[in-house]
C-alpha cells in the first residue's frame, strides 16, 4: 500500500487496512506500507495518530513506486504467492476489495 501522511484519502482508507490487517495476518497475509514522498517522522506521526503496526518502508528516490506504474496516493498492489503482480486498486482501497483479492490469493497459495 503506497500511502502518505499528507494523503487525506489514505486517511479514509486507513480503518479498512487495519480491518483487513487484523483478520488475516495470522493467515499468513503480508501487508506492507511504502512511504510516498513523505518523511519518515511523518509516516510514524500517522500511524500514530491512525494505529497500525504492519511494516513500513521507505521508497528513497520512489524506485518502488516506479516500478510499480504509482502516479500517486493512495494506491494498493496485490502481490501473488508466485510475485507477480496480481492487482493494482488506485485510489482508496475498500475492505471488500481487500478481502477478495486476499481470500483470492490465498486460495492460490494454498
Amino acid at each position: 500500500n503506497f500511502f502518505a501522511s499528507w494523503c487525506n484519502p489514505c486517511r479514509d482508507e486507513h480503518p479498512d487496512l487495519q480491518a483487513a490487517w487484523n483478520r488475516y495476518r495470522d493467515q499468513g497475509m503480508v501487508l506492507l506500507g511504502v512511504m510516498y514522498q513523505d518523511s519518515e517522522a511523518g509516516a510514524r506521526d500517522y500511524l500514530e495518530e491512525l494505529g497500525g503496526d504492519w511494516p513500513i518502508l521507505e521508497d528513497p528516490g520512489a524506485r518502488a513506486a516506479i516500478d510499480y506504474g504509482v502516479f500517486g496516493v493512495p494506491e494498493t498492489v496485490f502481490i501473488a504467492p508466485d510475485g507477480t503482480v496480481a492487482h493494482k486498486v488506485v485510489g482508496p482501497v475498500t475492505y471488500p476489495q481487500l478481502s477478495t483479492w486476499i481470500t483470492r490469493l490465498a486460495g492460490e497459495a494454498a
